[in-house]
């Protein structure tokens, strides 16, 4: 015997929405991250007396640095990554499950 499928129906946008959501709340929480970081780093630029290119040069080289030989720094970095590839696949879950809202809707 087939299982009426109405709850389902009733759920999928919402879950839709929330997930939507999500994703895009961590998606901008870390764009705020990202953001405060740049501008340590813009400041750091100016407050030395070093050209801006070599300041950009010697910060990256400081970044590899740290990536190579510290866990912590690697551990962050691929937590960064983790939380960035969640919050697109909560954004896609959501449009997806929205879509397909939407095309039951106009048949």
């Amino acid at each position: 015997m087939p299982v009426p499928q109405v709850a389902n129906r009733r759920t999928r946008p919402w879950a839709g929405v929330i997930l939507l959501a999500l994703g895009t709340v961590l998606m901008l929480a870390q764009a705020g991250w990202i953001a405060v970081q740049v501008e340590h780093l813009a400041s750091s630029f100016w407050s030395g007396a070093l050209d801006v290119s070599a300041a950009l040069i010697l910060t990256v080289l400081r970044l590899l640095r740290t990536a190579a030989f510290d866990p912590a720094a690697a551990a962050a970095l691929a937590g960064s990554v983790l939380v960035s590839s969640l919050a697109l696949a909560a954004i896609l879950s959501g449009l997806v499950l929205l879509r397909k809202r939407i095309a039951e809707t106009a048949q």
